[in-house]
């Protein structure tokens, strides 16, 4: 049986063919131009949402780095790094968050952090937004730099010393913040201070002036300023070491026994005088009247000398020396001050140097968060 019997004789026949040309064409064509222009408009609409999308990622960035300024305005230093951090998760480039984190860093004493954070927010920023993060990085890098590091940093063309001024595109609060000047920077991250020993270069007090003057000013640094301090008392210096204060390879060994991350040592010297004078004092009378009198006292004098070092505790390299300090002190005999007291009295006299060269210098300088 034919197909044509099992399909019931359909009577259905294929076209025939036109010699010379095909009815397929135009369609074929009209396909194509419809496609090419569905194209185009999927590409546009494409195009217009990603720019919408990165509008929006700005707009929300933006956001962020408002409202971690008003944390910081508030004292919620915390929440607003949060804020900048997340406003750098949603634009990477955003130029206000990544300023504003330098400023929070360099708050923070975390001078590496702060000028990363610096450089990336003057690779992205522009217009008043960079003037802003120029005038931070200028006071940055004077902070933080001494004289020949600014110089070769403007050579490497990362400081040009011209910021241009700021106009009304962007919004500003400025904060203060506390910055180690360049002299004191290599002081900022130490924490552990080994204090002495020291060489005695003169003592006519018949005391251990080395124990005296180590146990002083482990406990004066501690008062007066952020370190711990640690000490070796029990490890004299070798006899026959001629120069213990450059002997590198002893206190970097020294240094890590005690995990001290700088090292404070030097020279003390006392010598005394005694002498027999007229001294004048201030008396009240039975009546109550306060005159003055005259009369001899015998009299104890301490002249103190000391030079000090300041080493740091990875490779034992002075970071930091003074000499020629000096002080000195009287005491009258009949007063029963101990030589020990008296010595710490004379020390005392020194104390305000020692401690400005141990602390950081500071200043305090302005910076500028961006709304």
């Amino acid at each position: 049986m034919s197909l044509n019997h099992l399909l019931g004789r359909s009577s259905w026949r294929r076209p025939p063919r036109r010699s010379g040309s095909s009815v397929y064409l135009p369609l074929a064509a009209g396909t194509l131009c419809l496609i090419f222009i569905c194209g185009i408009a999927t590409a546009a609409t494409l195009d217009a949402k990603s720019m919408q999308s990165s509008d929006e990622r700005v707009r929300k960035a933006r956001e962020e780095c408002e409202d971690g300024v008003d944390a910081a305005d508030a004292g919620r230093w915390e929440e607003a790094e949060f804020r900048w951090l997340k406003a750098v998760a949603i634009d990477p480039n955003s130029a206000c968050a990544l300023n504003n984190l330098a400023v929070r860093h360099e708050r923070e004493g975390e001078f590496d952090e702060a000028g990363e954070a610096y450089r990336r927010a003057l690779e992205s920023a522009e217009g008043d937004m960079r003037s802003v993060a120029l005038t931070n990085w200028d006071n940055f890098l004077g902070g933080q730099l001494a004289d020949r590091e600014l110089e070769d940093a403007t050579k490497a063309g990362e400081f040009s010393g011209e910021i241009p001024p700021i106009g009304l595109t962007v919004t500003t609060y400025e904060i203060t913040v506390s910055v180690p000047l360049a002299e004191g920077r290599y002081l900022a991250d130490f924490e552990r201070v080994l204090v002495g020993n020291f060489i005695i270069s003169a003592n006519d007090t018949g005391m251990d002036l080395n124990d005296l003057a180590v146990r002083y000013f482990r406990r004066r640094i501690v008062q007066r300023t952020f370190y711990q301090t640690v000490d070796l008392l029990e490890e004299p210096f070798n006899p026959q070491d001629r120069d213990p204060i450059h002997n590198a390879d002893m206190w970097v060994a020294r240094a890590a026994a005690v995990e001290a991350d700088v090292i404070f040592t030097g020279r003390v010297g006392v010598t005394t005088s005694d002498e027999s004078r007229l001294v004048t004092e201030r008396i009240k009378t039975p009546s109550g009247e306060v005159t003055e009198v005259a009369r001899f006292r015998e009299m104890t004098g301490y002249h103190l000398s000391m030079d000090f070092y300041l080493l740091n505790g990875e490779d034992g390299s002075i970071l930091i020396d003074v000499t020629g300090l000096e002080g000195e002190r009287e005491f009258a005999a009949d007063e029963g001050v101990s030589a020990g007291d008296a010595v710490v009295e004379t020390l005392e006299e020194l104390l305000p140097q020692v401690v400005d060269a141990v602390t950081p210098a500071r200043r305090e300088q302005t910076r500028l968060l961006v709304y």
